[in-house]
């Protein structure tokens, strides 16, 4: 097969071209039947421990042979969650997420166009302290800091702290 193609790369004549189409043919053949070959072969150890009851060997077997077959989808959802299968649609919703994602500050105020009238904070209800104390609580240790560059192991110590200082002056 490789002589056949530097034949054919050397000289391009219809008689190298043909010579190298018709061995490339034969070898994806082989490759075909090989790979059955192998599968079949797999299949038949798989049962076999299968009847040794070794579960975990066939379990682990099953596994890598079932991702050998693993067929990708090109797919998408769009902002409503509608399924996208078009190669153009999948892009455009990329170029558009991208466009998002890089540019907050354009989305921002095209949310704020939107809008039906002015945003009223005085709807929206303030947390209480034990509201806060709780989120406080229950933050996760070893995070990057937010854009106020304060790590959340800072802000849950101070507050753990200043709940002892509380404590402390109640018993006082």
């Amino acid at each position: 097969m490789n002589e056949a193609r530097r034949k054919c790369l050397i000289r391009k004549t219809r008689t190298n071209l043909d010579i190298c189409q018709q061995k490339r043919i034969k070898a994806n053949r082989t490759c075909r039947r090989k790979k059955k070959e192998w599968i079949e072969r797999k299949i038949k150890e798989l049962i076999e421990t299968n009847r040794k009851r070794d579960t975990k060997t066939f379990y682990k077997d099953v596994r890598n042979l079932s991702n050998l077959h693993a067929v990708t989808t090109l797919v998408c959802k769009d902002k409503d969650g509608n399924i996208l299968s078009e190669k153009k649609q999948i892009l455009e919703r990329w170029q558009q997420y991208f466009k998002e994602l890089l540019n907050p500050e354009a989305e921002r105020i095209n949310s704020i166009k939107t809008h039906d009238g002015p945003i009223n904070n005085s709807e929206l209800e303030k947390p209480t302290c034990e509201e806060i104390n709780e989120i406080i609580k229950n933050m996760k240790p070893n995070k990057a800091a937010g854009p106020d560059e304060i790590l959340p192991e800072f802000i849950k110590n101070t507050s753990i702290n200043n709940e002892d200082m509380e404590t402390r002056k109640d018993t006082l």
